[in-house]
């Protein structure tokens, strides 16, 4: 079988599939099964990844790129998630006091605990599978086909979709932040792993954050929220902050003279 250089449209038909089947069927599934909706969703994004790579004729190695990334890069990244994550949380901080709504995000969160009381499950459906599944459609897959766009095209188009497929208007910007530099870090390594690593960390902390939630329903954190400014001189630090790292970050993974 001829293997073929990935296109443009091929990435494109590979996420509105995606996007069919998290606006469609995955909330009838839900209906019946909320658990299992975690299992399929993250199960249907492997199947698309290869199963798209495989129709259209991909290198599965050009598709899914696994191999060690350098020392410099596992630090560029380091520094470039620290500085994006900073950011992110002052953006959802900020969102929150514009949109009131956004609180209801932890009490959805705390509902996923109830679904999963085992902690041990909740890390393989929210951590491992979606730093697995999601990176190899997202990161691999789709982000291949942009091979021919300058890279920071290809980073933010590829962290929009990202952001869209969350389906919340109020964590669309943080995710599609997220996405943008997990693009970048994959075009930049040539490897998944750093990606992938960074999801499962991310979603990780996300996870012992919702046990951590559990029997805090019946707290008003609005009450904190109304009474900080909209601006802080702990945002105007975090925001040097993120420059700084985030510069850091990107030298490493463009600067020549930095060797293993």
């Amino acid at each position: 079988m001829e293997e073929k250089i990935p296109k443009i449209y091929q990435g494109v038909i590979a996420f509105l599939i995606c996007f069919l089947f998290l606006r469609f069927v995955a909330p009838f599934i839900s209906y019946y099964s909320p658990l299992f909706t975690l299992i399929s969703i993250q199960l249907m994004m492997g199947i698309i990844a290869f199963g798209s790579a495989y129709i259209f004729k991909v290198d599965f190695g050009t598709a899914f790129p696994f191999k060690l990334p350098r020392i410099r890069h596992v630090f560029g990244a380091i520094f470039l998630y620290a500085g994006v994550y900073l950011l992110t949380l002052n953006v959802s901080m900020v969102m929150s006091k514009l949109f009131p709504d956004m609180i209801q995000t932890i009490e959805e969160i705390t509902f996923m605990s109830e679904l999963m009381p085992n902690m041990f499950v909740a890390v393989i459906l929210m951590a491992i599978f979606p730093a697995v599944f999601e990176e190899l459609i997202m990161r691999g897959f789709i982000l291949s086909t942009f091979s021919n766009f300058n890279e920071i095209i290809a980073s933010v188009s590829v962290g929009a979709m990202f952001g869209i497929l969350h389906f919340d208007v109020y964590r669309f910007v943080p995710t599609a932040l997220l996405g943008t530099v997990s693009a970048y870090v994959t075009i930049r390594s040539k490897t998944l792993i750093l990606p992938i690593a960074y999801h499962f960390f991310n979603n990780l902390m996300s996870v012992i954050a919702m046990y951590q939630l559990r029997g805090l329903e019946d707290i008003d954190f609005t009450l904190e929220l109304y009474n900080t400014p909209l601006i802080s001189f702990g945002m105007i630090f975090d925001l040097v902050m993120t420059m700084i790292l985030c510069y850091i970050g990107i030298r490493l993974f463009t600067e020549k003279q930095f060797h293993n």
